[in-house]
């Protein structure tokens, strides 16, 4: 009896070990755009100023990025630079997902490789993006808490077990 009770101890102990991993990102430049911290990491950035198309010989200011992520997350985006810019991510869900605006959270429902294209309004003026993964409180993420349940299922186990050895000793005794 003793010996489980050190197991259940033991066990309810590593339970409240736990970690939770972090989602982390890879990044690399598919058409007009260099990384300059390519991962893998919670944070992951690049930056371009165009594509130079030899035919007409002219600078169209997009870039195309290939986002990897290691595990279902949440990204928040940061654009900088250029004016205004028009955002197209393939984000999982089938449909690419348009946003105007240089600040926007995206959402990864799996691990995978996404697309990214990015298009300022002004040609040849230098731009760069930050994304980052959003697990835990600004992607750091600490300790997790073992849930209630578990130490209340184990406190109740180990009072059964108590009065089921109570009762057997009764037993015996009479």
């Amino acid at each position: 009896m003793k010996n489980y009770f050190i197991a259940l101890l033991f066990g309810m102990g590593l339970m409240s070990m736990q970690t939770a991993s972090a989602a982390t990102l890879s990044l690399t430049g598919v058409i007009g755009g260099t990384a300059s911290n390519a991962g893998p990491a919670q944070s992951v950035s690049g930056s371009s100023q165009g594509v130079t198309v030899p035919l007409f010989n002219m600078n169209i200011p997009f870039s195309i990025w290939s986002l990897n992520v290691s595990e279902a997350t949440s990204v928040h985006f940061e654009l900088s630079g250029g004016n205004s810019f028009q955002t197209t991510l393939d984000n999982g869900s089938g449909t690419p997902q348009a946003f105007l605006a240089p600040s926007f959270d995206a959402v990864y429902a799996a691990a995978g490789q996404y697309f990214l294209a990015i298009l300022p309004s002004k040609s040849g003026v230098p731009y760069s993006f930050t994304a980052s993964s959003l697990n835990g409180s600004g992607g750091n993420v600490g300790n997790v808490p073992v849930p209630a349940a578990a130490w209340l299922f184990g406190s109740a186990l180990t009072g059964l077990m108590g009065m089921a050895r109570r009762k057997s000793k009764a037993t015996l005794a009479a």
